[in-house]
């Protein structure tokens, strides 16, 4: 592996990761109950005073590539808790790690300490996942079953 980030990015550009594993991506899963992403879903967003601040968007599944780019990166529990979820479902969400939704929501220790709670964070219209693993050493597993609404399984 070179030591220069240009020659690095450009064997990554040519790896498999970015030829067919990225392009293969999608944006999010939908069965009956649940919706999976990786930050949140598309949303109206302002910042002020370096806070953001999430509307919902019920238009968010016709979204563009443009809007769930940055949908990725955004904190699911901080957006659920300003009243962006999905009416009648349950978003799985990662990206955030679960001990902010534990010390922001319920109290309960910091966000990073030793008294960090890492454990899935279970809100109103939200399961947050992200156990910070290279932090924590946990991962965070939950079984669910659900009719899948593309017929495939």
């Amino acid at each position: 592996m070179s030591m220069y980030p240009g020659a690095t990015a450009a064997r990554m550009r040519h790896s498999d990761l970015f030829k067919i594993i990225l392009p293969a991506m999608k944006d999010y899963f939908e069965t009956k109950n649940y919706i999976f992403v990786h930050g949140w879903i598309p949303s109206v967003v302002n910042r002020v005073n370096r806070a953001d601040y999430y509307r919902y968007n019920s238009d968010w599944r016709n979204a563009s590539s443009a809007d769930w780019a940055p949908a990725r990166w955004y904190n699911g529990m901080l957006a659920a808790h300003q009243g962006v979820i999905e009416p009648g479902k349950t978003i799985f969400c990662g990206h955030w790690n679960s001990s902010f939704g534990h010390s922001a929501y319920e109290g309960k220790g910091s966000e990073y300490g030793n008294d960090a709670d890492f454990s899935p964070y279970f809100g109103k219209g939200i399961i947050a996942l992200d156990a910070c693993t290279a932090y924590s050493r946990q991962v965070n597993c939950i079984v669910i079953e659900d009719e899948d609404l593309t017929g495939d399984r």
